[in-house]
């Protein structure tokens, strides 16, 4: 492997594992955290809207049995009812700005609108305490706030884009609209009894708000998850047989029993309330319900993302163990072919120089001490052509000595025969 790929890999292969390990991972789990933020800045608007929703049931039907017989206790229980809505209304709009925190500007627009119609209520309760108002005008009144309250939860779910969320938010409006379709249903059967008859159009509003309920229960059973079904049954359950009772009564009237007035009408206000209650509590409870599980799944994912975030430091200490790795094994062979080049120009070439110059003989030259080959990177290949070339500069001047020393013995021979011419004709010279 060259040293290019690994530095390469060096370099790739700790940032693809980051980006493979982390991103994704993280990304999906910020989503839902992110959903769950919204879902949660939801839950308090929410649980006022109920609060408002049941207050405005029961000042809805106070309004209907004080319009059927002008029973003073009945007008102190509205006044004391008005105060209830009013600080509903109070509450609802201390908590209008979590809306704007969720990003739901429809629930907020919604919302500003329900908020000035409370504001022109005056207007409604002056006709009911002077009691010109008709039965229908004041149904139809507290029928179109309750429904106005009903949208602005709806139009909460189009902030939302995570689906668990969406349908938990769907099914706490059901169950909402189901306790508010019992509201009305209160409301108008404590006029029925209160003025001793039921005209038609109360009839057929009595029968479309059972209808309502049984649509409503049906389709929450259908859709709902198993733990906001549990929640709703649980708040059932602790009511006991309160709508026992309401049966009876909603029987009597339906065929024209109604008994006394007063009591009639005072036994129907206290069973119908106590059924009421009940369903704005599983109400409550499926809300509960939902937050905890957007909770859950809230820290679920924070916690994913802890893991994700310790992977990518496993990661990241990857890379710089590998780092460190391939920088020790590059280190190590420069180290030693650094050593290598300073033996040779320190030491080796000196010696050899001399041996040049005073003739030694070859064997005075010594040996190659070749540096070490660990890797076959361009460190390796630089290292094999160094141990190469201080060969052949071994080579060449083991080479050179021994030219040399042959010329000298050579031309020493030469002389000597030379010589040796001229000592004879020297021997001759004297004979003669």
């Amino acid at each position: 492997m060259t040293f290019r790929s690994k530095l390469i890999l060096l370099v790739a292969v700790p940032l693809c594992a980051l980006v493979a390990v982390t991103v994704p991972g993280v990304t999906s789990r910020l989503a839902v955290v992110r959903a769950e933020t919204r879902a949660q800045h939801l839950q308090a608007p929410s649980a006022a809207l109920t609060q408002l929703v049941q207050v405005l049931d029961n000042e809805h039907a106070l309004s209907n049995w004080y319009l059927a017989d002008g029973d003073l206790r009945v007008f102190l229980q509205l006044k004391a009812a008005r105060v209830q809505t009013d600080g509903a209304v109070a509450a609802l709009r201390s908590v209008a700005g979590e809306l704007g925190a969720a990003h739901a500007d429809s629930a907020a627009s919604s919302l500003g609108d329900l908020l000035l119609r409370m504001q022109r209520a005056g207007k409604t309760r002056q006709t009911v305490d002077t009691r010109v108002a008709t039965l229908d005008s004041v149904n139809a009144s507290y029928q179109d706030s309750v429904t106005q309250a009903l949208n602005v939860v709806d139009t909460m779910g189009f902030s939302l884009s995570d689906a668990n969320e969406v349908a938990n938010l769907r099914d706490f409006a059901t169950v909402l609209r189901l306790a508010a379709a019992a509201g009305q249903e209160r409301a108008v059967l404590t006029a029925g009894f209160a003025q001793g008859r039921l005209p038609s159009n109360l009839l057929q509003e009595t029968v479309g708000a059972v209808a309502a309920q049984d649509a409503y229960r049906a389709s929450f059973e259908a859709q709902a998850s198993s733990s906001l079904r549990g929640a709703f049954a649980a708040r059932i359950r602790s009511g006991g047989s309160v709508s026992d009772p309401v049966r009876v009564l909603r029987a009597d009237a339906l065929a024209g029993r109604f008994g006394g007035t007063t009591v009639a009408a005072q036994r129907w206000y206290d069973a119908s309330t106590k059924q009421t209650e009940v369903l704005f509590a599983a109400a409550r409870g499926v809300l509960s319900e939902s937050d905890h599980f957007g909770t859950g799944r809230k820290n679920t994912a924070q916690r994913e993302m802890y893991v994700y975030g310790a992977g990518a430091l496993g990661a990241l200490l990857l890379a710089l163990g590998l780092a460190l790795l391939i920088g020790r094994s590059a280190t190590r062979a420069l180290r030693r072919l650094t050593n290598a080049a300073d033996e040779v120009t320190e030491r080796k070439l000196p010696h050899l120089l001399d041996a040049l110059q005073t003739g030694g003989a070859p064997s005075d030259i010594p040996d190659v001490t070749p540096a070490p080959v660990e890797s076959r990177d361009e460190i390796g290949v630089l290292a094999r052509a160094f141990n190469k070339m201080e060969q052949a500069v071994v080579d060449v001047a083991r080479e050179q000595t021994s030219l040399l020393r042959r010329g000298v013995s050579e031309l020493y021979v030469n002389l000597a025969r030379r010589n040796q011419n001229l000592l004879e004709r020297q021997i001759r010279m004297i004979d003669a």
